[in-house]
């Protein structure tokens, strides 16, 4: 169903994330290969979150923000995947725990605890068809 197609493409985007970080920078043919996909498409999910995160900006919920942090990282050549890999983890139980987890990270990383956010706010099932259309 067009559900798990979603997830399924948001999943296939975190593990772009993982190999891009991991390698120090995007490369469609090195993700391509590793997760057994067409360049092309490995292209269009890539450049697609940079796309609708410029468009709806980095707080809008956790896929632009953790695109934010993913470009950083590249920037600044910042190999550490130990937040892509969790959010995969979650991401494959609960979509749910994904914000929570991610605004967990982030304020331990900015040095705060109870840092207000949008993040928190997001109920990822109820914005997950319209943030994923652009994945169709």
């Amino acid at each position: 169903d067009l559900k798990s197609q979603k997830k399924a493409h948001t999943l296939e985007l975190l593990k772009i994330y993982f190999i891009s970080v991991q390698n120090g920078k995007f490369q469609r043919g090195v993700a391509a290969k590793a997760l057994g996909m067409q360049e092309h498409i490995v292209e269009g999910r890539w450049y697609g979150e940079i796309k609708r995160t410029k468009k709806y900006g980095a707080d809008y919920d956790w896929k632009t923000k953790l695109n934010t942090v993913v470009q950083k990282q590249l920037e600044d050549g910042d190999r550490d995947v130990k937040l892509i890999q969790e959010c995969i983890q979650q991401f494959a139980s609960n979509c749910d725990d994904i914000c929570q987890l991610f605004q967990s990270k982030q304020n331990t990383a900015n040095g705060t605890k109870d840092a207000p956010s949008t993040v928190q706010e997001v109920d990822v099932f109820k914005e997950f068809s319209n943030l994923m259309d652009l994945f169709e």
